[in-house]
């Protein structure tokens, strides 16, 4: 990783007394822009990119375990899809789904998933915090195998987060 692991990140930062007490939702797409930008200086080997597609909002935990999830995504991909310090790109996208979902999607265009990776079996602990932090979200765990690497997706209820109002 870069410089700027002392730097706070953006959900410690949300996590502060400070912020709890000033803000019960969080604007998504911003905060996860905001991420994406923090990952994107101390990940060497990768180009870390966001897209979201307008705003949501979520209240503050649910929106902390989403970042989590994305962070712990994208450190296994720029580990695992791009080994010994192969560069690539991570995209982190954010759209609201069919009907009441948000999708949240990391993908990249690595070496793919090993043919023996089951979501469901013994997994280590990166996916085990990911798994964990979904199911507190309220969040469906999808993988996708691609020709060229790998997509995680995760679908989210709007009924427990909220559309934000066109402005």
């Amino acid at each position: 990783m870069r410089h700027g692991l002392n730097r706070p990140t953006k959900a410690q930062r949300l996590k502060s007394p400070t912020f709890a007490t000033k803000s019960a939702k969080i604007e998504l797409a911003d905060y996860l822009s905001d991420i994406c930008r923090d990952l994107d200086e101390v990940t060497p080997n990768c180009d870390v990119h966001f897209e979201g597609s307008g705003p949501l909002l979520f209240n503050t935990d649910q929106a902390i375990s989403l970042a989590l999830i994305v962070t712990e995504m994208v450190a296994n991909a720029a580990k695992y899809a791009y080994p010994r310090g192969r560069r690539g790109t991570i995209w982190v996208r954010l759209a609201r789904g069919n009907g009441e979902v948000a999708l949240v999607s990391v993908s990249d265009e690595g070496v793919g998933l090993p043919s023996d990776f089951e979501r469901e079996q013994k997994a280590g602990f990166g996916m085990r915090v990911v798994k964990s932090l979904a199911k507190q979200a309220h969040a469906r765990l999808g993988v996708k195998r691609r020709a060229r690497g790998t997509e995680f997706t995760l679908e989210i209820p709007l009924s427990i987060g909220e559309v934000a109002p066109e402005v």
